[in-house]
């Protein structure tokens, strides 16, 4: 909820710029994608996740590749674009922060890759210690971007937009200051969540009665993701 309501209303705050065709794309595309697509994406593995907890892990996977891939997508590109209208910009907190989550976003999408094929690369990297550094790195990629953006909330594109209600310059200071809360909140929850989580596929144990409520292709994928997570267990331990 509190990743919705920041994502939303900053949202509501760029769009009515559309009237003055003075959008400020790089604070609606870093939120989106940073704040929104990004913190879900993280969420995906979340055993406390509403949406995604029953689910197998071959498809969090999907989710989390395409969640993860079009919010960096979006950030990125909200990036550049600053970078192209000002050239300034990287001399604040909040630019400098913004440029590392830039770089740190870049070198952990080339990880990712990795990650997805790390049985085929198991001869260059360990798997586990491939997905480990792939994990860490979007964390502290995910973290600095959201550090950005509480920064960025004092900067003068939140200056110079009014609420999309009608209220007055005090009032408008403790929106952005309930906002600041929300995202800190936010951003301690979402990076909270891998540390709790405990991989499915590795610790399902299922009753008769459970597996009689199951298709047989869901029984024969958890089998599998079993086996593949034993598999890789294993070949790490040859190998070190």
């Amino acid at each position: 909820m509190l990743i919705g309501f920041v994502t939303i209303y900053i949202t509501c705050l760029c769009l009515q710029r559309l009237k003055y065709g003075d959008v400020p794309w790089h604070a609606l595309l870093c939120t989106i994608g940073f704040n929104f697509l990004m913190a879900e994406g993280i969420l995906t593995y979340y055993k406390g996740n509403s949406v995604t907890h029953t689910w197998f892990r071959q498809e969090k996977v999907i989710l989390h590749i395409t969640l993860q891939l079009l919010g960096s997508i979006l950030g990125i590109a909200g990036i550049i674009i600053r970078m192209n209208f000002d050239k300034v910009h990287f001399t604040t907190l909040h630019g400098k922060l913004g440029f590392a989550a830039f770089l740190l976003c870049l070198v952990n999408l080339i990880l990712g890759l990795s990650a997805i094929f790390s049985a085929k690369l198991k001869n260059y990297i360990y798997p586990l210690f491939n997905k480990s550094i792939h994990g860490i790195l979007g964390l502290l990629s995910y973290t600095t971007a959201i550090v950005s953006l509480i920064y960025g909330l004092n900067t003068y594109v939140f200056g110079r937009i009014s609420p999309p209600l009608e209220i007055n310059h005090s009032s408008a200071n403790n929106v952005v200051f309930i906002l600041k809360i929300a995202t800190v909140a936010s951003l301690m929850m979402t990076i909270y969540g891998p540390f709790i989580t405990r991989d499915r596929s590795k610790t399902v144990i299922l009753s008769q009665q459970q597996q009689k409520k199951l298709y047989p292709h869901k029984i024969c994928m958890l089998k599998a993701e079993a086996a593949l997570a034993t598999s890789e267990r294993r070949n790490s331990c040859v190998e070190l």
